[in-house]
């Protein structure tokens, strides 16, 4: 783990989670989208190219709850970039 954050607050909590893994980031992307799957959440996917990096992002709506999952390339490793909140 590269780092983690969390918030409380009126409207809800939340907090965000950094990752780096050798797996790439389309097993990564699968991964985080079979699991939101599996949970219920309604899933969309965006791929895109930025400078030369691919960055996959996989969010994820349900129950009052919103993940996003920031996936890409970066100093040959995949680095993943984890938000959540509950509302």
């Amino acid at each position: 783990m590269e780092g983690s954050a969390t918030a409380n607050g009126a409207d809800g909590s939340g907090g965000a989670l950094t990752l780096k893994t050798s797996d790439s980031p389309e097993a990564v992307r699968d991964y985080y989208r079979d699991q939101l799957n599996q949970a219920g959440m309604k899933v969309n996917e965006m791929n895109n190219a930025l400078a030369g990096t691919q960055l996959l992002i996989v969010t994820g709506e349900g129950s009052g709850h919103h993940i996003a999952v920031q996936i890409a390339s970066y100093e040959g490793k995949t680095q993943i970039s984890l938000q959540y909140s509950d509302r």
